[in-house]
């Protein structure tokens, strides 16, 4: 169920803030600069590769999934590609998704 799903995720997320708060009670300023930078760099690099997909500077493989669905299908065609099988998502953007020939 979900309660009990969330109920076993508690105790691992609660050390991960634990770990990610510490360095500000020990007053160990580089290593909350290096938390927050990687943050921050995170997120300008994602608005980046999104301005230059709309720019269409970069050629992309494939549209960042819509969903937790698609990205699902996508991992799981990765998966059966990576096996050896030859097996598609039909009617995905997986498939429409691929940039023209001419760009």
């Amino acid at each position: 169920s979900t309660f009990a799903c969330g109920l076993l995720l508690a105790a691992p997320l609660s050390f991960c803030v634990v770990l990610l708060a510490m360095p500000f009670f020990t007053g160990d300023w580089l290593q909350v600069c290096s938390v927050l930078g990687s943050l921050v760099s995170g997120v300008l690099l994602y608005h980046a590769l999104e301005f230059c997909r709309r720019r269409r500077w970069l050629t992309f493989l494939r549209l960042p999934p819509s969903g937790v669905e698609e990205l699902l299908a996508y991992c799981q065609q990765a998966s059966a590609e990576a096996n050896g099988h030859n097996s598609s998502v039909h009617g995905s953007r997986t498939e429409l998704a691929q940039p023209p020939g001419n760009i």
